[in-house]
């Protein structure tokens, strides 16, 4: 084979197992995805996004900036045994609806 051809062949490995990797991964943490429950909390007009598992004692997992209920997951998984585990969505991530209100709505003291 040429130098090309090892390289193309190398490139190609590459690939395949970073593709390989990420699916892996993808399938470790596609059952809290799937198997989340969804739902809306409203709260004054805002629809505030919610994904829970598990049943038990509550434990709310809020999280930060620029992040959204998934960030939990991990947690989410490990917890869910013995607690009923809610992570949110804060206002302005993920699906939270707060269109139809307007500035001075949202902003108001």
């Amino acid at each position: 084979m040429t130098t090309h051809m090892n390289r193309v062949v190398r490139t190609t490995r590459h690939i395949v197992t970073g593709l390989c990797t990420l699916l892996a991964a993808t399938a470790l943490h596609a059952d809290v995805w799937d198997s989340a429950t969804h739902g809306y909390a409203d709260n004054d007009g805002v629809r505030i996004h919610y994904a829970t598992v598990g049943e038990g004692p509550l434990i709310v997992m809020i999280h930060g900036f620029p992040d959204f209920w998934y960030s939990w997951r991990h947690q989410m998984e490990g917890l869910q045994d013995e607690y009923q585990v809610v992570a949110i969505d804060q206002r302005g991530y993920n699906p939270v609806s707060y269109t139809h209100l307007t500035l001075p709505t949202i902003y108001s003291v």
